[in-house]
């Protein structure tokens, strides 16, 4: 039973953690003034990829997210801090 609280309490930490990187990269993003197909050319992606992360509906991986902190010009520490404020 002890084991089952644990697994959905971190499985619920995770998805906190999910949801607020993308909260942030998002607000970021409209706080530069940078369009979603602004944003997916610098990174390479399409815009329907970078629209699938924003909301959601594709997670984000780990390695992803230093790149996107650069592409919005932002130090990827400052941006896992505004992350961690959320």
């Amino acid at each position: 039973m002890q084991a089952d609280t644990k697994k959905a309490a971190r499985k619920a930490q995770r998805e906190h953690w999910r949801r607020a990187a993308v909260a942030v990269i998002s607000a970021t993003r409209r706080d530069a003034d940078i369009s979603q197909e602004e944003l997916a050319k610098r990174l390479g992606w399409s815009r329907a990829k970078l629209g699938s992360v924003e909301s959601g509906r594709r997670k984000l991986a780990f390695e992803d997210f230093p790149m996107i902190a650069l592409a919005l010009g932002i130090d990827p520490e400052k941006l896992f801090s505004r992350v961690a404020k959320w």
